[in-house]
């Protein structure tokens, strides 16, 4: 481990793995850690082959020795907010909400607030939550489950506001 948290490996490219790219390579020898999530890795610099940068695409020559920093990405943090919502019908157990043209669903990529997972936590009593991780489907986290639906080319989403009966 390195001061920053980050776990520090090194691998010998075997005659066996010639030819394959850098991050197919690691994703099939670092469990836990999926392509993408190394490619941003290889990309950020964290990984070197042969002491130097190298693209994802990187094809792998016998004798190669890659070194490299895994390093946690660090957590987005979501909010439960107070954004208005248009409630069609609401229940116990089920809201049907009138989701607005253009609002993204749940925080995401880029994405960490305005969203219609983050009012659904705030307006079904979530918001006393403390902010959830990236990761979690926060709105899971305390029983608010989206389900969006189309019909007649207006989106609406379903919110279960309580664990259902079994």
């Amino acid at each position: 481990m390195t001061d920053n948290g980050a776990e520090q490996s090194k691998l010998t490219v075997q005659a066996s793995d010639a030819g394959s790219r850098l991050d197919a390579f690691l994703a099939e020898r670092i469990e836990g850690w999926s392509r993408s999530r190394l490619q941003r890795l290889i990309e950020a610099g964290d990984v070197l082959v042969n002491e130097k940068e190298a693209k994802p695409s990187y094809k792998l020559r016998e004798g190669d020795e890659i070194d490299l920093d895994l390093s946690e990405e660090p957590a987005a943090r979501f909010e439960p907010e107070d954004i208005p919502l248009d409630v069609v019908f609401e229940d116990e157990f089920l809201a049907v909400i009138n989701k607005p043209a253009g609002m993204v669903v749940h925080p995401g990529a880029g994405v960490s607030g305005g969203t219609l997972a983050n009012a659904i936590a705030f307006r079904f009593g979530t918001h006393n939550s403390p902010p959830y991780e990236e990761g979690v489907d926060a709105a899971l986290a305390d029983g608010v489950a989206v389900r969006p639906l189309q019909e007649n080319r207006v989106a609406s989403s379903i919110a279960s506001t309580k664990t259902l009966p079994a």
